[in-house]
């Protein structure tokens, strides 16, 4: 009779395991306190001890969802993942330091990893080097192949690094001893601060901000931080406790919108009438699924956030580097290049590792067709 409680006890013992992992371990990153704390306890988005979007959004699934996602997931392994290494560029370092003086060039590393470089400053957007998307190193979402693995040595001198929320696709505490040791300056929303000082970010790096906040980095460029659709938080029960947002990067000829995790609503429609348009917008396009439609946009949604946002052209991340849902692994870009050439969309497709100019190239090599 005994043995028929082995299970539970197992179970137990494991709930209890991650409970404390989620609550103590490094990787989780800190809890704000003090003046970071006072700050977020001010801003009109922080309600009840946590932030809440300015759209309702339920992050609920019913119990019988939850088993048939777990269904699927078992059931399309295979396609989820790349049979072959993704035919990624080595970044090229020349180019990026010869340009991005009049106009902004960009080099995307995949997924929602990418550098931006304006008026000869050298932005790194939500680095993420690490080898799996998770709190464990053994377990959770493990980057696919690429032909070049990037590495934080790769990469070309930075003025600063942006980050737009705390999930482990965006903040990579891997990436703690690249930040702590060569970055000067660090843009983020409210709250994720504390992550990056419990890693040993010197605190006098870290700027943080709330919707609707700008700071000017310099004479030539200014960040102003917008809501997102989305949540944040990196523990079971940490959810909402740190913000989550998108940037928009104004520069003295262009605008781009460094979108991030969002599910489609209202806000793209008030950004386009607020800025009335954007040279790039950079959304998310991957993750999404019928059982949570409010946090993550399907392809055609974001065909059409960058229609409401009136934008002269579109860059889709959030694809092609980790298995965060059950689509196939190239479908996002697949839907949305089909929804582009209905709406009549400009739908920049670079290579992974390719540097392009910001409204002079147009990359659009769908290099993903011939893989598997």
């Amino acid at each position: 009779m005994s043995y028929l409680f082995l299970p539970i006890v197992l179970l137990l013992l494991l709930i209890f395991y991650m409970f404390l992992f989620s609550t103590f371990h490094h990787a989780m990153g800190g809890k704000p306190k003090g003046e970071r704390l006072q700050k977020m306890q001010a801003s009109p988005n922080y309600v009840n001890r946590i932030f809440e979007n300015n759209t309702p959004t339920s992050l609920k699934m019913p119990a019988f969802s939850f088993a048939k996602i777990m269904w699927q997931w078992l059931m399309t392994g295979r396609d989820r993942i790349p049979q072959q290494p993704i035919p990624n560029l080595p970044i090229n370092l020349e180019k990026i330091k010869n340009g991005g003086n009049e106009k902004a060039l960009l080099c995307w590393l995949g997924h929602s990893t990418y550098i931006i470089k304006m008026h000869g400053k050298t932005f790194l957007i939500d680095p993420v080097f690490g080898e799996r998307a998770s709190m464990f190193s053994f377990f959770g979402p493990k980057r696919f192949d690429y032909q070049y693995p990037y590495k934080t040595e790769d990469l070309p001198e930075i003025d600063a690094v942006i980050f737009t929320h705390d999930h482990y696709d965006h903040l990579d505490h891997t990436t703690a001893p690249f930040l702590k040791e060569k970055i000067t300056r660090i843009i983020a929303p409210l709250g994720v601060g504390a992550h990056l000082e419990r890693w040993g970010v010197s605190a006098e790096c870290i700027e943080e901000f709330d919707w609707g906040e700008s700071v000017q980095f310099d004479d030539n460029i200014k960040f102003t931080c917008e809501p997102t659709r989305h949540f944040a938080g990196r523990g079971f029960v940490k959810r909402f406790t740190s913000l989550w947002c998108s940037w928009v990067m104004e520069g003295l000829e262009q605008r781009i919108f460094l979108g991030s995790d969002s599910g489609y609503f209202d806000g793209f429609e008030k950004l386009g009438k607020k800025y009335k348009t954007f040279d790039l917008v950079i959304l998310e396009c991957g993750a999404y699924c019928e059982y949570w439609p409010a946090i993550h946009m399907f392809p055609e949604e974001t065909a059409q956030a960058s229609l409401d946002m009136n934008a002269k052209a579109l860059l889709s991340v959030h694809w092609a580097k980790y298995d965060l849902s059950v689509h196939h692994w190239k479908e996002p870009i697949e839907r949305l290049s089909h929804q582009a050439e209905q709406e009549n969309i400009n739908l920049l497709i670079p290579q992974i590792g390719e540097v392009f100019t910001i409204g002079e190239d147009f990359p659009k090599t769908k290099w993903f067709e011939e893989l598997d």
